[in-house]
């Protein structure tokens, strides 16, 4: 939870090898929903060992980067990615996804054409 008492953990698929969490607020939630622009870059660095990847989601708001979203991924395979997309769906029911900007090398997001 947060210092408000807020829920901060919204997803967490389970205690496997596949595990992958989520992590926002309702209030940072919201502004995803509603946010025209969307910067995402995951690290590899700064992860606790039992995942592979720090995922981390930004929107444009006032002109400053906020950061909205973070997830801790098991692996970097396209179906963890649309997985991560799919419970932010669930979260945000009117998500209306425009345009990411992402630094991915080699690897093409999962509904991209």
């Amino acid at each position: 939870t947060t210092k408000r008492n807020s829920k901060f953990l919204q997803f967490d698929s389970g205690p496997d090898n596949d595990r992958l969490l989520i992590f926002s607020s309702v209030d940072r939630l919201h502004l995803l929903k509603n946010c025209e622009e969307l910067l995402v870059d995951g690290t590899f660095k700064l992860t606790p060992t039992i995942f592979y990847q720090l995922y981390a989601m930004h929107v444009i708001y006032w002109n400053a980067g906020i950061p909205v979203v973070f997830a801790l991924l098991p692996n970097k395979n396209q179906q963890t990615y649309q997985s991560l997309i799919n419970e932010l769906v669930e979260l945000c029911p009117l998500w209306n996804l425009k345009p990411i900007m992402m630094d991915f090398v080699g690897l093409r997001f999962p509904f991209t054409k």
